[in-house]
């Protein structure tokens, strides 16, 4: 690691020089401290001696996918990377515990925008825009407008997204185009049997097949507690209760009040607990690295998921199993101003951005800023990133990015060179692009407090799908908490945020 060499003939590292000048109230950046040490290192450039402290989820989802990219990053300029790898339920404790420390313990990490109210909103973060502006490795004008929305807080942007996130539904081709299914299911439930736009079609299908052998099942989805099971649910509610104004699932905007607990939120959770009994057996200990490697297998006709290609094995055997779709929807939305449910004519199929996307930010105490950001800009390139989401060195099955980028759309050919079929990738593209530039679609939860609440709704609708509440009690409970929460954080300033995270006017 570069040094500074002092006249009592101490040398000490860049990381604790940082610190010593930190102590003594020097009111500059890092950049500029390294600067007035005469280091030459700048976006770009070497990074010999550099070691960064990378914060990212453990596992097969988010973490293993980017080493062989950190790797090559490492070996072109010099740099080091730690690895610090946190269980999904303990990351945002985990920084956030670091952060309130002012602790000097990450250069680099891996956040949802679902945390920025807490993260960015209490100066945790630092902005990148000056970074980002002119920086022709990131190419933000590359990112899908929606994508770059997710990761911006109070008109700065704090994250340079590795993914953008929607919700998909996935079924078997195999099963859903069997002529003898076919007819069977004709004849038992009335209409053809085919990828379903309802959600009570979905329910059909799962009960048909779950009746078809013991080794077939109807439905694979995440039911345990502290995953993914939460944002599951989210996914199957929006449909029942938003028609594009993008409030309708959290919160009322003019006071705070919570929607969780409505009829529409209720009859989704409803559907939820039916579901259960048309899935494996150990279904509720499922979440979605289960379904990434199960599904693929074609032993269940239906699936739901963040539209990842980790539902193709590494070594991309059974590509012709898997179908993908837009979430189903409702011909029935529940009207939160008028308290009553609408009829409509076409199903509502309203995608829902869970969970809105991984990124990468530099925490404010990071004292290697240029040297993170050229590794951010580096993962999130173009030429890198579309290896990432096509997962061209995948080696597992539960991976976690999908595309964000324009070109990631458009360049089927590297789709078909990480082994993909150009047929299939042409569907999974053309079927994530529709819902994440759909008129209508819902983005996540983005205020101080998020993880908060969602822990919450976690814990109600585990509790629901494990019989220990009825779907109506345990949202009950949940908006009860909820209000304990926005009171303990201040309404006025909760509602602030909010509608400020809508878009809405205060």
């Amino acid at each position: 690691m570069a040094s500074t060499r002092f006249s009592d003939g101490r040398n000490l590292t860049r990381r604790q020089f940082l610190k010593i000048a930190g102590i003594f109230g020097a009111a500059v950046s890092s950049s500029s401290l390294l600067a007035a040490c005469g280091s030459d290192e700048g976006p770009g450039g070497g990074f010999e001696g550099v070691t960064l402290r990378l914060a990212v989820e453990v596992g097969p989802a988010l973490g293993n996918p980017i080493k062989p990219y950190v790797k090559e990053w490492e070996q072109q300029t010099g740099a080091n990377v730690e690895f610090v790898e946190v269980p999904f339920a303990e990351i945002f404790p985990k920084l956030m515990s670091a952060f309130q420390a002012r602790a000097d313990e990450y250069d680099v990490a891996i956040i949802l925008p679902t945390w920025l109210g807490d993260m960015a909103g209490r100066g945790f973060l630092e902005p990148l825009d000056d970074r980002i502006e002119g920086n022709e490795r990131v190419a933000w004008n590359d990112i899908l407008p929606r994508c770059q929305d997710i990761n911006v807080w109070e008109g700065q942007t704090y994250i340079v997204p590795l993914d953008c996130d929607v919700f998909m539904s996935f079924y078997n081709r195999q099963f859903l185009e069997d002529p003898e299914h076919q007819e069977a299911f004709q004849q038992e439930y009335g209409y053809p049997l085919a990828p379903p736009v309802t959600w009570t079609q979905y329910r059909d299908i799962a009960e048909y097949f779950s009746k078809q052998g013991k080794d077939v099942f109807g439905v694979m989805e995440s039911m345990t507690r502290k995953t993914q099971t939460f944002w599951t649910y989210l996914s199957r509610t929006v449909p029942y209760v938003s028609r594009g104004e993008g409030w309708e699932l959290f919160f009322d905007p003019d006071d705070m009040t919570p929607l969780i607990n409505s009829p529409g939120h209720v009859r989704a959770l409803e559907d939820m607990v039916e579901i259960v009994k048309y899935g494996p057996p150990d279904i509720l200990e499922f979440d979605v690295g289960d379904i990434r490697a199960q599904f693929p297998q074609g032993d269940a006709a239906l699936a739901l998921d963040w539209a990842s290609i980790g539902m193709i094995p590494p070594d991309r055997t059974n590509q012709e199993v898997i179908g993908f779709q837009r979430i189903p929807g409702s011909n029935e939305v529940y009207n939160h101003e008028t308290g009553e449910w609408t009829e409509l004519d076409e199903p509502n199929r309203v995608p829902f951005m869970a969970a809105n996307g991984w990124g990468a930010a530099i925490p404010v105490t990071s004292p290697e800023k240029d040297a993170a950001f050229d590794l951010i800009s580096f993962l999130t390139s173009s030429e890198t990133s579309i290896q990432l989401v096509s997962m061209r060195d995948n080696e597992e099955s539960a991976v976690g990015y999908q595309p964000f980028r324009k070109s990631h759309f458009e360049n089927i050919d590297a789709w078909t060179e990480s082994g993909w079929k150009r047929n299939i990738a042409q569907q999974y593209l053309d079927q994530t692009h529709q819902s994440l530039e759909a008129d209508f679609v819902q983005p996540d939860l983005r205020i101080p407090g998020a993880f908060e609440y969602l822990d919450g709704l976690d814990a109600g609708v585990t509790g629901a799908l494990a019989e220990q509440q009825s779907p109506q009690e345990a949202l009950d409970e949940v908006a009860q908490e909820w209000d304990e929460v926005t009171e303990r954080l201040g309404r006025e300033k909760q509602l602030k945020q909010y509608r400020a995270s809508l878009g809405l006017e205060e």
